[in-house]
This record gives C-alpha cells, structure tokens and sequence, in this order.
C-alpha cells in the first residue's frame, strides 16, 4: 500500500515552455538589432547633453594610438558615448528621476534648494562647505595673503596716481540663505568673506565695497540674485554698481560730470523668462524656468535703444578682454580685473569711463597699465575667489 506523499514536500515543477517560447526570444534580439543603430544614430536632442555639462565632445582617437589597444578602447568608448544619439534623452529621463522623484540633484556642483532655488557649490563642489558651512576651514593666512595683494596693488597704483577698488560679489547663499536645505546650517564663526571685510575695514588703506548689507536690505524689496543661475541678477547688480560709483566718486572728486543711471530693461508678465546655467546643468530642459522681472537680455539684444552710448571696440579681438568705448575724452579710464559677476555692471559702469577695459585675468601686470593708462582700476570677484587675488600676485616691473 503506497503511503500518501505530501505535496508541500514535493520540489515545484513549471509548467513546459510554450512552443512560441523561442519564437519571442529571436523576436526580442530583433527588435533590440534594429534598436540599437537607430538610438544610436537618431538625435532627437542634437547632444544637448555635451552643451550641458560645459564641454566639447571628446576626441576619435587616432589610428596609430590603436598600437596601445587599452588606451585606443577607453578613448574610442568615450568618443563613441558622446555621439550616441540617445544619450541626451537617456541622460534627460536619469535627471529627472533623480531631481522630480527623488528631490536629489544629478550634478555634484549643483544643490537643489527649496522653492525652486538652485545654488552652485563651486567648481570643486565645496564652495558651499568653505564658505558657508565652514566644514572645511579657511586658515587666517589666507586672509592675511588676500589683504597683503590687495595692500601691494593699491600701493603701486597709488604710486601712480591710479585709483583701485576692490569688490567682492557674495555668492547666493549668503544672501539667500533661506532657501538652502533645511539640513545646511551655516558655520558658527564668521565666514572667509565676513573676516575679509573685517580685516580691510580694520586696515583702512585699502578701498573696498561691501555688498552684504546693500543687497540684504535690497533683497526685501525685490529678487536681487537668479533662482535658477549661480549669478546676481540685473537688479542686484544695479545695487551694486550704484555702490561702486558711490565709491569712485569719493576716490576721485570732479572726475564724473555726472553718473550714469543703471540701466534697468522693463519687463514684459508672460514674455520675460529666464533659465538659468544652474537649470542648464541639471539637464533638464525646460525645468526651473523662472520670470525675468530686469531682463539683462534686452540690455545685450537693444543697448542703444535703452540709451546707452558705450561701444564694444574690440569684439574678441584680444584674448579675454572686452573692451568700451565712449565719445567723452574728459572721462576717466577704467580697467577692471573680473570674473563673470562683473558681466551685467558692464554696460552701466562703461557709461562713465572714456575708455573701459574688462580683462578675465586675476594678475596685475605693470605692463597692461602702462598701455591702458587708467585713472582707475577695479579688482573684483565673486566671494569663491577670494583666494585667487593672492594666488596670481602682481607681476614685478
């Protein structure tokens, strides 16, 4: 008599595989064979990708480096992954997920706030960790090589007859630190740029601006920094600008006639949009756009019709360097060392000068003021770039 099995003991058996079982596999090679070119090939974005992530397409290598195969295929693979046609749409589908679902930004320089705001931790994303949070500590000798350059420049300028200034544009999160994420706190000592100004208001030789407290109070009247961009706005820059010729104007009396208004486009509800390199580079298009309430874009499209009268002389031809002119020989020259804050303050501060050179350098060469013969010279930078004053010191004679 045969004893009843228990059928929980019993391994579990599938059923068989349907006879269409093979058929479905070669289908899906199939599909995937033909797929497979057409992603690649196919560029619905036209590589919007590489333009978001600031930089060029990398390189074919070339055919004698295939004598070194590992190299040849690291190269080759990241040349070929650059021109895979959906690699911008694949890419777009990762950052959303990240950024919309996840509340996680898919770029290592860029934070994503509350509010929609955006904030750039720098170009080797601590920016934020030394500035602000103060995790990574500045040592007071970099603030003592800041005021000695900044001390050094102003004594040979000064020597000459040449008036300097130094302004150091704050970055978003010291003015807008409200719409950091709740978990960023902010160090419980005084930030580099706190103990910057400190130290050139204690020394009272150098000339500086600081911007802080102007665009704090600013900010309660309108929006004085992008939500979506790592730079100030038109509006905060005007601020700014009315600082700095407050300034000249004390180092320099009768120089000025009279002082330019800041230019300050109208906005245009439903017209006026802006998206900004912050937005950009979370490869997401179309994401984070915000109002544009000081287009800046109207001051770069119409200069003359917003009354200016400064000309662009050079267009690109010097390296780094733009420079303005206007029909006033009486008018002091300026050249200014800067970085992209100084880039909306150019239009309102070249209506003043006779001549205005704004060179993306950081080093002082006695030579480029000997060709320029300014009656002034501006050192700027945003706060990140402190350091960079005493990283490029001034060039000997």
């Amino acid at each position: 008599m045969h004893r009843a099995q228990d059928p929980l003991l019993l391994p579990t058996v599938p059923p068989p595989a349907p006879a269409t079982h093979p058929l479905r596999d070669r289908a899906l090679i199939a599909i995937f064979v033909v797929l497979l070119p057409l992603m690649a090939l196919f560029d619905p974005l036209r590589g919007a990708a590489i333009e978001w992530e600031q930089r060029h397409a990398a390189e074919w290598p070339a055919w004698p480096e295939i004598a070194a195969p590992k190299k040849f295929a690291a190269d080759f693979e990241r040349a070929f992954g650059d021109r895979f046609g959906a690699r911008s749409v694949l890419i777009v589908g990762q950052h959303y997920v990240l950024a919309d679902i996840f509340g996680i930004s898919p770029v290592a320089n860029v934070m994503i706030g509350r509010d929609g705001w955006l904030y750039w931790k720098g170009e080797d994303a601590h920016s934020l960790d030394r500035n602000y949070r103060g995790t990574i500590p500045i040592p007071d000798s970099e603030i003592d090589a800041f005021l000695a350059e900044a001390k050094r420049r102003h004594e040979y300028l000064s020597s000459r007859g040449i008036a300097y200034l130094v302004v150091v544009v704050p970055e978003k999160y010291t003015i807008y630190p409200e719409f950091l994420p709740s978990w960023v706190k902010p160090a419980p000592t005084p930030t580099p740029l706190a103990r910057a100004m400190a130290r050139l208001k204690a020394d009272g030789t150098v000339p500086y601006v600081d911007l802080r407290p102007l665009l704090l109070e600013a900010k309660a009247r309108e929006r004085v920094y992008y939500k979506t961009d790592s730079h100030w706005n038109l509006a905060g820059a005007s601020y700014g600008y009315a600082a700095i010729m407050r300034e000249l104007d004390k180092q320099m009396p009768g120089r000025f006639a009279t002082i330019a208004p800041a230019v300050r486009p109208p906005y245009t509800p439903g017209v006026d949009f802006y998206w900004g390199d912050l937005a950009r580079a979370l490869g997401i298009p179309f994401r984070n756009h915000e109002e544009d309430y000081v287009p800046f874009v109207k001051v770069i499209m119409d200069p003359v019709g917003l009354g200016l009268r400064a000309k662009q002389v050079d267009r690109g031809k010097v390296p780094g360097a733009e420079i303005y002119e206007m029909p006033r020989p009486d008018a002091p020259r300026l050249l200014a060392y800067r970085d992209s804050m100084m880039i909306p303050l150019v239009p309102s501060l070249s209506e003043n000068f006779s001549r205005s050179v704004y060179l993306s350098a950081r080093q002082l060469d006695p030579a480029t003021i000997d060709r320029e013969r300014p009656d002034v010279v501006i050192d700027e930078t945003v706060e990140r770039g402190l350091g960079s004053l005493a990283a490029a010191p001034m060039l000997a004679r």
